[in-house]
């Protein structure tokens, strides 16, 4: 047992923490490091991360999912506006709070165990402090604590990136608002990435009675593109009359979240091993008087915008910006339609899930089989529902890859070496609770992944892998070179930007976890392997259906499979006739014709 526990959570301020702690007494001192800033390795400590267990994650995303559903509905009646209940739209964001519920998991079993008889923590986060008194309330350890101020100061270049963004934007939005009109065209509203989206609008642009306007929150990525007319940045579109509404829906806001501090009762309900009021008193705050303004303001956008809208077409309806344009389309008589992102797999839509129900009208699918199970489970009209694939997915018909030998050419890869493909998953070292539990995961989980990797990679010596990175991952690229190194790896690259189909259709081998590119490489009936190893998830995806994929779930198992499936021809072959059975269940419209169905949908809602 430790006589003092000092808890350290600083992003910033590391000559100040350093301060505190070289004036410390450090005899039987301990350091918690809740993020993985260690500013003096030379005393004894732990990190939040390494106290972690896969396990966790299952236990903290019901919990989570449970505050999400009932912290709201002592005052649920209260908080409607246009007849849509507000923090039902916002659900999905306000999960990312289960990092909190996190901390409290892990620092519990710590404080229970170790039972230190002093608690010192060093913040920048006054949740930390409110975790740490509700865990000692009734236990006789003494406690103190240093809360330092974040800075504000903002970097010049962002300064001006952020001008920019805000110029372009209003400058989209100008040209909106002036030159759109009717004029007997289909005004049709796309909220959708343009990876996503690219298909469909080309193959709406081939009529030239269509208008294709996409929207987001804020200034989208490829932002002039000969496919979109228009774009409207959400976050930055106003009139007159919206922004008198929002100065008076403020003060409302304000009136009601200092209605619900005063409520004792509810601050006692809302609990997990502790009281959680003070804890998430940040959040509640930024999501009364911040993000239920935004979403009452994408509200009265789609009010004013209602004239210059046929449709809405959106790649989801779970995220609160689309849900909320969705629901508001509905009262307003628009119709919507949502194209099902991704591989929507039975074990997404089972039980607890934010998939099913589903806000838009009509739901595009994958398959048949996805509509009756849909049927089936849920007190869904089938009228709701239509089979047209996903457009995205079309290219891989319609369009021929480049040939094996220019991917091994264009990536200087030796032509005897088979090549494995791994498709990473994002992650953020400057914070990765900004995405849910399944997709956010610890530095020690990231570096097994790629010690298990360059494991397997260095026992299968005919083989070459290619890292294809996330596009939003933020990490230092060094620290993969140095693992490979580590394990003696020469044959491999990383890659961000590239064209998927060329490099699925150039591999031998493509290693998945969540990612839908496990359907994608499916679908030009690519072996996959999904890698759980270090997880606690278990194929959540669903992608070993029919056994159409193979699982590495134990550390070392990932080498044997890969070597099995790189030598074994009877195993390569019941492996490609299980794949044929899983996507003639989950894509069966594998012809290319997505773009066209989605169109012609798009056409026959449109009302005249």
């Amino acid at each position: 047992m430790s006589k003092k526990l000092l808890i350290i959570n600083i992003d910033e301020n590391t000559n100040e923490a350093s301060s505190i702690i070289d004036r410390t007494n450090q005899k039987d001192l301990e350091i918690l490091y809740l993020n993985n800033n260690i500013i003096n390795k030379s005393i004894k400590h732990k990190i939040l991360d390494d106290l972690f267990k896969p396990e966790y994650a299952t236990k903290i995303d019901i919990e989570a999912r449970n505050i999400v559903k009932k912290w709201y509905k002592p005052f649920e009646s209260k908080l409607k506006y246009f007849g849509l209940i507000l923090p039902q739209l916002i659900e999905n964001n306000f999960l990312m709070m289960w990092w909190i519920l996190l901390k409290i998991e892990i620092m519990k079993k710590l404080i229970d165990s170790e039972k230190p008889a002093e608690i010192e923590i060093i913040t920048e986060y006054k949740e930390d402090i409110h975790i740490i008194e509700e865990l000692i309330k009734n236990k006789e350890t003494k406690f103190n604590h240093h809360l330092l101020s974040k800075g504000t100061k903002i970097l010049p270049k962002e300064i001006f990136k952020k001008f920019s963004i805000k110029a372009i934007s209003h400058l989209q939005n100008i040209l909106f608002k002036l030159k759109s009109n009717k004029n007997n065209k289909n005004n049709i509203l796309v909220l959708s990435n343009l990876r996503q989206s690219l298909p469909l609008l080309k193959e709406l642009k081939k009529n030239k009675n269509n208008v294709i306007i996409r929207a987001g929150e804020n200034i989208g990525r490829s932002l002039f593109n000969k496919y979109c007319d228009y774009y409207i940045t959400f976050n930055e579109y106003s009139t007159p009359r919206i922004a008198r509404k929002l100065k008076s829906i403020e003060k409302i806001l304000h009136q009601k979240y200092d209605n619900i501090k005063k409520d004792k009762k509810y601050q006692k309900d809302l609990f997990y091993h502790i009281p959680l009021f003070k804890v998430l008193e940040k959040y509640l705050t930024k999501i009364f008087l911040e993000d239920f303004k935004n979403l009452i303001k994408y509200i009265e956008i789609t009010k004013n915008i209602k004239s210059k809208i046929d449709i809405v077409v959106t790649h989801n309806d779970i995220i609160a910006f689309e849900k909320t344009v969705v629901q508001t389309a509905n009262k307003l008589n628009i119709p919507t339609v949502t194209m099902v992102e991704g591989f929507l797999s039975k074990s997404k839509i089972s039980k607890n899930n934010t998939f099913v129900p589903f806000s838009s009208q009509k739901m595009a699918l994958h398959s048949e089989d996805l509509k009756n199970f849909i049927i089936k489970n849920y007190k869904i009209p089938k009228e709701r529902l239509v089979v047209t694939g996903h457009p995205m997915f079309d290219h891989y018909k319609n369009e021929k890859p480049a040939s094996k030998e220019s991917v091994h050419e264009l990536y200087n890869i030796p032509k005897d070496k088979k090549i494995i493909l791994y498709s990473a998953e994002k992650y953020n070292n400057d914070n990765k609770y900004q995405s849910s539990i399944w997709s956010a995961y610890t530095k020690k989980q990231y570096l097994s992944i790629y010690e298990e990797l360059f494991k397997a990679i260095k026992n299968n010596s005919d083989a070459f892998l290619i890292i294809k990175k996330h596009p939003s991952e933020i990490m230092d690229g060094s620290i993969i070179d140095n693992i490979a190194k580590k394990e003696k790896v020469d044959n491999f690259i990383t890659i961000k930007q590239a064209n998927l189909h060329d490099l699925i259709n150039a591999s031998s081998i493509v290693i998945v976890r969540l990612s839908t590119i496990g359907l994608e490489s499916m679908i030009l009936d690519k072996p996959v392997v999904i890698m759980d190893t270090y997880f606690d998830t278990n194929d959540n995806v669903g992608y070993t259906e029919f056994n159409a994929s193979l699982h590495a779930k134990k550390p070392g198992e990932l080498g044997k499979i890969l070597k099995n499936l790189l030598h074994d021809k009877e195993l390569q072959n019941k492996l490609s006739k299980n794949i044929k059975k899983f996507i003639n269940c989950n894509y069966p419209i594998n012809d290319g014709s997505a773009s066209k169905k989605m169109s012609n949908l798009i056409k026959n809602m449109i009302k005249k």
